[in-house]
């Protein structure tokens, strides 16, 4: 992966480099959106004290590349490309930040990171038996899913019944304590008629 060096973003990527004698690094696509292109300062200066090739010493340029998020210049753009676009990406090298991909980087085992892979690998195969033996009771207890049951504790519709079914509830027993003391009977702790007290 190949990122701006001023702003760090992605503008090309592993794959669209080539090999081509310009002694630039050459790339004949580049990630969407990544690059803009302007028409100014086309004009290349004069190498000198080292090689060009005769093919593409006389080549002038088409657009000149430069990074879309922060306008640094990144190179310049020729039509004499591969296909299928036919472009040819020229770019400064001092201009780019090569990033390897994660995958390309081979993860350094030891055998500390051994023992701890195998203790987890362990550890979940005996999780995932006691899981199972738990399903099992579950079934022949004739409970049902955990998942299922924690679904029916947790649907609103239920707590909203069980709401109303606790106040009516509690509704009815002031009824009835009401009953009772408007009947001239009181009752204590246990249960058991008080004997009604006399005024003197």
């Amino acid at each position: 992966m190949y990122n701006c060096v001023c702003c760090t973003q992605r503008v090309f990527l592993y794959e669209h480099k080539y090999q081509n004698k310009s002694g630039f690094p050459t790339f004949w696509n580049s990630l969407k959106d990544s690059i803009k292109f302007k028409k100014d300062k086309l004009v290349l200066p004069e190498v000198v004290n080292a090689f060009q090739d005769p093919l593409l010493k006389h080549k002038q340029p088409i657009k000149r590349a430069v990074c879309s998020n922060c306008e640094a210049h990144l190179g310049h753009v020729y039509d004499d490309g591969p296909a299928p676009l036919g472009l040819r990406f020229q770019i400064n090298s001092a201009s780019l930040d090569f990033k390897k991909k994660e995958w390309q980087q081979i993860p350094e085992v030891t055998s500390k990171t051994i023992y701890h892979e195998d203790k987890k690998r362990k550890t979940t195969k005996v999780y995932h038996e006691e899981y199972q033996e738990i399903l099992v009771d579950e079934k022949l207890l004739g409970l049902g899913r955990y998942e299922n049951r924690s679904k029916k504790l947790l649907d609103p519709s239920r707590s909203k019944k069980r709401r109303n079914l606790s106040s009516s509830t509690s509704r009815g027993r002031r009824i009835k304590t009401t009953a009772r003391t408007t009947a001239g009977v009181a009752f204590d702790i246990k249960g058991e008629v008080k004997a009604p007290q006399t005024k003197e």
